[in-house]
């Protein structure tokens, strides 16, 4: 495996950045600056050009635009992280990195095989969380997608799906004439269950477009964010999974990527989800996966079972999360998270998900 560049002092990544063609000196696209002492035992601020501001912020100007993933090894990663999301623009000219971690548990090692493996995912991810940090949700949501219909035609994803074609089994079939989101509507809470138990309620087309189709009709244009609406809208999976993500037997059918995107444009059940996010609870429990933790993470009210878990894959098969979460999750638990979560491939708990404040509660 080839090993990402290394330096060992802020000194060192001054003179890195010095070049405006740095990028070119890195056998991989992946920086990693190591720094043997905790931060925060001393002022942040002069950690990085001796405290001068308008060096760190030429510093993190530069860090921003590498078309590279960037690491941030220290001590005290934990701290910095939790600081960043409390506090996103107390230490936005210093910590522009894409990830901070302690690398206690092998971090570094997962990041460097994600990237290798996926290099133009991996990178677009990183720009694409950084550009997200100034935009509103609506452009962002915009960008994600422009991201995600790009990558659908680079070869790591095209490898990918060749592979699940060639693998493709039957997959099992619902009863006829089954929604594949069930409605009730009780006069105070609509409830609405996603009912592909078979497939772990992975998120289609229909899905998508029953969710659309119903809280267009609630949100109708002349209520403004904050109206009433009629009624708290709770959302649920049925069977043994919350959503197990996008539907693979669907993945590559739209005729190309350009089309995709006008699809998912005009038919964004997460635009529709962050509208009414006031007004909807999800209750997630089982995989929570891709779109399965994208969508409700627009909302304010998540409640997970201690069975759940929270996962974003699209990395490694050649795209960014699409579903959203690019835009939900940074909101939640910040860029820097967002980018762990993705790169490292790690499955993230209940109990480190309320930490983060991916969710917001946990029941039995």
């Amino acid at each position: 495996m080839t090993s990402p560049t290394l330096l060992t002092s802020f000194e060192e990544l001054q003179d890195f950045l010095a070049n405006p063609h740095a990028h070119e000196e890195l056998d991989e696209p992946l920086l990693v600056v190591e720094l043997p002492e905790k931060l925060g035992s001393r002022n942040h601020k002069t950690d990085l050009a001796g405290g001068n501001r308008s060096k760190r912020q030429d510093l993190a100007t530069s860090l921003r635009a590498l078309p590279a993933v960037t690491v941030l090894l220290t001590e005290d990663a934990d701290k910095i992280a939790a600081d960043l999301v409390d506090d996103p623009d107390g230490f936005g000219d210093i910590f522009c990195f894409d990830i901070i971690t302690d690398n206690a548990t092998g971090d570094l090692e997962d990041i460097t095989e994600t990237v290798l493996a996926s290099p133009q995912a991996s990178v677009s991810l990183a720009q694409l969380l950084r550009a997200g940090e100034t935009m509103s949700v609506r452009d962002a949501l915009m960008a994600e997608s422009w991201v995600y219909s790009m990558l659908q035609g680079g070869n790591v994803f095209q490898s990918w799906l060749q592979t699940q074609r060639a693998q493709k089994q039957e997959a099992a079939s619902p009863a006829a004439d089954t929604p594949a989101v069930l409605v009730e509507d009780t006069g105070d809470t609509l409830y609405l269950t996603l009912n592909r138990p078979e497939r772990r309620n992975a998120f289609n087309a229909e899905m998508r477009d029953t969710i659309v189709e119903i809280l267009r009709a609630i949100y109708p244009g002349d209520i403004v964010p904050g109206g009433i609406v009629p009624g708290d809208i709770v959302l649920k999976g049925a069977g043994e999974a919350f959503c197990s993500g996008g539907d693979l037997t669907e993945f590559g059918t739209t005729p190309d990527s350009a089309t995709a995107h006008i699809v998912r444009s005009l038919r964004s059940a997460a635009w529709e989800m962050h509208l009414l996010r006031d007004h909807i609870r999800v209750d997630v429990h089982g995989a929570c996966v891709g779109a399965g933790i994208e969508l409700p993470a627009f909302t304010n009210n998540i409640t997970s079972t201690p069975d759940a878990f929270f996962w974003l894959p699209e990395v490694r098969f050649g795209l960014v999360p699409g579903a959203g979460g690019t835009v939900s999750l940074p909101h939640r638990i910040g860029r820097h998270r967002t980018a762990w979560l993705s790169l490292t491939n790690r499955r993230l708990s209940p109990p480190t998900a309320l930490e983060w404040g991916l969710v917001d509660a946990i029941t039995s």
